[in-house]
């Protein structure tokens, strides 16, 4: 009805577009968003939003050129320099990544984004210091963030610190007892650890919150496999 009224409100447009990616329409949003740029060119908010709608739809290199207008609009928007480090990681450049970010953190350094993302950009490159480094930067800003314990926890169980990584996603569930990629991912820990009961509570957890995940049921597959129940794995792999 606004745009009926008055069809050159750049900001209707804009927000319509972003009525629609809600919704899972990136491509309607886009058109949306190219409507908006068409009135207002100069609107960095509109750019940088059919920069995450491109992203969405895996057109990575189209979401930075978004960015980069979106950025040339407004240099300090960490939003942009934050959403093109992640289309960089997207196209397997990390250390292109981590430069984003550190602008990103250079220009707000409580940005927890930005250090949660610098941190799985490291953990892409091996570099698991690092990445812990950058997840308690995050924990400090932002003690509450169940998304930085649950990162921390995937370093430790990459290099096989199993008991430390249960720690972590346990406090990453204290945090967010809904958090079905901890719940799963402490499951696979105790796997390791050869603690399969247990791994598969965690398992069966996780399945009562999203009985669609694949990646639980491939945990419990796992758990179930290491216990000799071979049928009982292959109906969860199933």
């Amino acid at each position: 009805k606004a745009i009926e009224l008055d069809p050159r409100d750049a900001y209707t447009w804009y927000s319509k577009g972003n009525a629609l990616d809600d919704l899972g329409k990136h491509e309607e949003a886009i058109e949306c968003y190219d409507k908006a740029i068409e009135l207002d060119p100069r609107d960095e908010y509109s750019w940088s939003s059919k920069g995450l709608a491109l992203g969405k739809l895996d057109k990575y290199k189209e979401a930075i050129e978004c960015f980069d207008k979106a950025i040339e609009l407004d240099p300090k928007y960490v939003y942009a320099w934050n959403n093109k480090g992640l289309a960089f990681g997207k196209l397997g450049k990390p250390e292109w990544a981590i430069e984003c970010y550190d602008k990103a953190i250079e220009i707000d350094p409580k940005y927890v984004y930005s250090w949660n993302n610098k941190g799985n950009a490291f953990y892409d490159l091996g570099k698991y210091k690092e990445a812990i480094e950058c997840y308690d930067k995050a924990i400090e800003i932002e003690p509450k963030n169940a998304y930085s314990y649950s990162n921390k926890a995937n370093v430790f169980y990459h290099l096989g610190k199993y008991k430390e990584a249960i720690e972590c996603y346990d406090k990453a569930i204290e945090l967010n007892p809904k958090y079905v990629y901890a719940w799963s991912s402490k499951g696979l820990a105790f796997g390791k650890l050869g603690k399969y009961k247990e791994a598969i509570e965690c398992c069966d957890k996780a399945i009562e919150l999203d009985p669609r995940d694949a990646y639980t049921w491939y945990s419990k597959g796992n758990a179930l496999d290491d216990l000799g129940k071979h049928e009982e794995a292959i109906e969860c792999y199933d």
